[in-house]
């Protein structure tokens, strides 16, 4: 009787890795039978068997198969540990099994085999396997179960003597002690030029010494008619079995097709189980077999075997790096949010963004965090103050040793988010803010610009922490001037405020320094109302009538520090990202629109103004449009940078009154006062004119009352 070796399944690393992240990023929650593919390797050594091989390339998308054999299979990942060790296994053999047995009817045109959809398909059709798999992704462990279906015929196929032996014959032979020497070379070279070029597992090959064989050794590949097997032929296979009187069960189900096209008309079929030594088939190793098929063919859908006794499990936390492993977990909490959360959110929009955070102080540490948290990769930090012993219990990026040490904050919060999520590229920048007002040192602020501008320029977003009003002033005038996602954060006592600022940017971001012109992208208004588009919106500055100015310069001790609420601080800031995190799961930041549009309803827009008040427990959403005036934003500001960076901003360091003129609030003012003079004046005209209305009546009534008889 023919012994068969089970053949087993041998997974790579690389095939962990990729199912892990399209589990991850693609199928999700779906627990459907995904295609994949093993690759084949005939047995090389005489002390192991080789396994099937799954890597990266098994997964059809992944590139070509690099000219390996290779055999088709399914792969079903499961949500749970439960649901992998409770599936029906029974079912799933069963299943896998009927296949293939629908796949060896059709080779005859079964008349039971109609309604079968399969087509004709070679042999290695015929050898499939099945993968059930259970992805730990938390922790990098994977349990899974292989199972190679194999039908079992009505009565075992058996090995024969060689023909010219007779009954006598040894039934396990080789290439070499059947065909000699220099024959079996002959096919072991023609095998080894196919094997370069066969994507299959089976061909065929041609035996010298046969009648209807040809004089030179010939090999078929069996992809294009794997019904037809040419007399003088015999049935080969890449044989990954090393048992001498063994071969791999890989040729059961092949065998049986056979016996089923045949039937009991061929008595005896050649099989040619090939094996390698040092990289090239070997006639010692390989084995040449007769194998009887006839009353193989069961009457009924044949039974199957398959699974693996026990399932396995692996770990791969031990083989990755601790940084690797950190930024794969971060991907893991944010990548189940779209299992069924949201399952729209364009994670890699957020993860590419380059954050710059104005202010390193309670707002930007909480702000920081959560960037990282969302998964950004890349923050830096700005700020020119150092660390006192205040802040460590309110800003979170900042430990006891940081005040002791005197360092500076940007520098503490770039280290301490290293340390959080090694994966983030922090920066810290010790720099100062030139601030409308604050003429101490002019120079200084001045060798800022250039500084300050190409950080805002790299950038794709920026958040104005700032303590101060004045400070945000510069950042929001070069934010309008490249286009860049600028969000604002204040806190007061038990208040803060968290907003965004328009989307109006210029039509030429790159080449500042020429003519510019500014462009407005409004949504289309099929989508929502024109008057609610996002780069409609104001900037922190649009409400005022009034430049910012110093408001740092001689404050009592209680206005030195941010005397607020501990929470105000950490619930702003989480607003901030989520903000931040709304706008860039557009396709373009602030101006594209939100998903689709359902059942006719107008597509939500994210919140311009959040204000809220601790003492009160309640938040207000609020809409402010732009103002043509704006001391910041406005295009006469903005312009006026762009002629003279240096000079305009040394004026409105000296006088922040600079602004209100170029704003034209100034104008607007001396406008106003104009028309309140003009109706004072009309005031004091018609009260004149009344009075002596007044006067004129009295004196007619007294002349009247004067004539009058008595």
């Amino acid at each position: 009787m023919l012994r068969f070796l089970p053949l087993r399944g041998c997974v790579d690393a690389t095939f962990w890795t990729c199912l892990g992240q399209r589990k991850l990023n693609e199928w999700r929650t779906s627990e459907e039978r995904i295609p994949v593919r093993g690759f084949l390797e005939a047995s090389n050594y005489e002390s192991v068997s080789n396994d099937l091989l799954l890597d990266d390339a098994s997964f059809f998308d992944r590139g070509d198969d690099n000219g390996r054999a290779s055999i088709s299979g399914t792969v079903t990942v499961f949500n749970s540990m439960r649901g992998f060790m409770e599936s029906n296994k029974n079912e799933i053999l069963y299943e896998a099994s009927s296949e293939i047995w629908d796949a060896i009817r059709c080779h005859t045109g079964d008349r039971d085999a109609a309604k079968v959809t399969t087509t004709t398909r070679p042999p290695a059709r015929l050898c499939s396997f099945v993968l059930l798999v259970y992805a730990d992704l938390k922790h990098f462990v994977f349990h899974y179960m292989f199972a190679f279906p194999a039908l079992l015929p009505e009565r075992p196929f058996r090995a024969l003597p060689p023909p010219n032996e007779g009954n006598c014959g040894r039934c396990w032979t080789t290439c070499l002690q059947r065909l000699g020497v220099e024959e079996s070379r002959r096919v072991m070279n023609a095998c080894d030029a196919f094997d370069g070029r066969a994507t299959s597992p089976f061909w065929a090959v041609s035996l010298p010494g046969s009648e209807t064989c040809p004089a030179s050794c010939t090999v078929l590949s069996l992809e294009v008619k794997p019904d037809l097997l040419p007399p003088g032929f015999a049935l080969a296979f890449l044989d990954p079995c090393n048992i001498p009187e063994a071969t791999s069960s890989l040729v059961r189900n092949v065998l049986l097709c056979a016996a089923h096209i045949w039937g009991d008309a061929v008595s005896r079929l050649d099989v040619l189980c090939a094996r390698k030594r040092g990289g090239r088939f070997c006639p010692e190793r390989s084995l040449l077999l007769s194998v009887d098929i006839t009353q193989a063919v069961p009457s009924n859908s044949p039974k199957a075997v398959g699974w693996e006794s026990q399932p396995r499990k692996i770990d791969l936390s031990f083989m990755t790096d601790p940084r690797v492993l950190a930024e794969q977990a971060v991907d893991l909490n944010l990548g189940l949010m779209r299992w069924r959360a949201a399952p729209d959110t364009p994670l890699n929009n957020i993860a590419v963004a380059k954050c710059l955070i104005f202010g390193a102080g309670t707002l930007g540490c909480t702000v920081a965090r959560s960037l990282v948290a969302w998964g950004v990769r890349r923050v830096t930090l700005v700020d020119h103050g150092k660390v006192s012993y205040s802040n460590p219990v309110r800003q979170s990026l900042y430990e006891f040793a940081d005040c002791h040490e005197s360092r500076f904050k940007a520098v503490a919060a770039a280290d301490a988010l290293r340390r959080v999520f090694p994966g983030v590229d922090a920066r810290g920048v010790v720099s100062s803010l030139p601030m409308p007002g604050h003429s101490v040192d002019v120079s200084s602020d001045i060798r800022e610009i250039a500084r300050v501008e190409e950080l805002v320029r790299d950038h794709d977003a920026v958040f104005l922490l700032t303590d101060s009003r004045e400070a945000r002033w510069f950042p929001t005038v070069l934010a309008e001037l490249f286009g860049k996602v600028a969000i604002t954060s204040a806190v007061g006592f038990d208040s803060y405020l968290v907003m965004h600022h328009g989307g109006r940017v210029f039509a030429d971001r790159n080449n500042v320094g020429k003519e510019h012109a500014l462009t407005a992208r409004s949504l289309p208004s099929s989508s929502f109302r024109r008057s609610e588009t996002l780069a409609q919106r104001g900037c922190y500055f649009c409400n005022d009538i009034v430049a910012p100015v110093d408001s740092t310069t001689d404050r009592e001790l209680h206005e030195q520090c941010t005397v607020s609420k501990p929470g105000a601080s950490t619930v702003a800031g989480a607003l901030c990202a989520e903000l931040f995190a709304e706008l860039f799961e557009r396709d373009r930041g602030v101006h594209g629109p939100r998903q689709t549009v359902e059942d006719g309803a107008l597509p939500l827009l994210p919140p311009h103004m959040i204000r809220g008040n601790l003492g009160a427990f309640n938040m207000t959403r609020m809409e402010a449009t732009r103002s043509s005036m704006c001391t910041a934003c406005s295009s006469g500001i903005v312009s006026s940078y762009i002629e003279d960076r240096e000079g305009f901003v040394a004026r409105t360091l000296r006088d922040p009154r600079v602004l209100e003129d170029v704003a034209g609030i100034t104008a607007m003012k001396e406008r106003t006062t104009r028309c309140l003079e003009e109706a004072d004046c009309f005031e004091d005209a018609d009260r004149s004119e009344d009075a002596d209305r007044f006067e004129d009546a009295d004196c007619s009534e007294n002349n009247r009352s004067l004539r009058s008889p008595l």
